[in-house]
């Protein structure tokens, strides 16, 4: 016997086989029955007419399967639609990481050619050789280190902003420590350009 919670295909399918096994039946008695008089006769007749009454059940059955799995191939269409819909979902948000990632990456190499600037400076701003200026002031690479930090924490705050409209948590919180990195050293190289640099004599 089907269960009340057995899947609709599942119920209608038992209930053929059971229309079907009881068709079979009919048609072996009706077979087997002795044709020999008036009762057996009458026997057979109704056997008979039982047998033309399964045979209705059973094609009301085939039809009630043919619709529930008309059913199931709709249930089927509606799940691959979704999937289909997600893949082009993960497939958009895998171009917009690489293309956060990419951003990152130049962000790095940026800061990376500030650093090299900064550490061919003479001290108290680098590990250059020591060599005195023109104004005896600050290093003019020392501007430009600035420059090009600052231009490097403006676009690490837009990627920031950028990655977090996307969802892309990971390049908003990596962005946005980069940009604090390169801030507090911005502030660090202010305070070392109001002191002199060491000079050769």
């Amino acid at each position: 016997m089907p269960k009340k919670d057995d899947p609709e295909i599942v119920q209608v399918a038992e209930a053929i086989e059971r229309e079907l096994c009881a068709l079979e039946d009919a048609s072996r008695a009706a077979q087997n029955l002795r044709l020999h008089n008036e009762r057996s006769l009458e026997k057979a007749g109704k056997t008979l007419q039982e047998a033309l009454r399964l045979q209705e059940a059973l094609g009301a059955g085939l039809t009630a399967l043919t619709q529930a799995m008309g059913r199931m191939a709709e249930r089927q269409q509606v799940a691959i639609n979704r999937l289909a819909a997600r893949a082009q979902e993960i497939q958009a948000q895998t171009e917009r990481l690489t293309q956060h990632m990419s951003r990152f990456a130049d962000l790095g190499t940026k800061a990376s050619q500030a650093t090299s600037i900064l550490q061919s400076l003479p001290p108290p701003y680098g590990s250059g050789t020591p060599h005195a200026t023109a104004s005896g002031g600050p290093p003019e690479e020392l501007l430009q280190v600035d420059v090009l930090l600052a231009a490097v924490s403006a676009e690490a705050k837009e990627l920031a902003a950028s990655a977090n409209e996307a969802d892309l948590s990971d390049i908003a919180r990596e962005a946005g420590s980069l940009r604090q990195r390169i801030d507090a050293a911005r502030s660090q190289l202010a305070l070392l350009s109001q002191a002199r640099p060491q000079t050769t004599h």
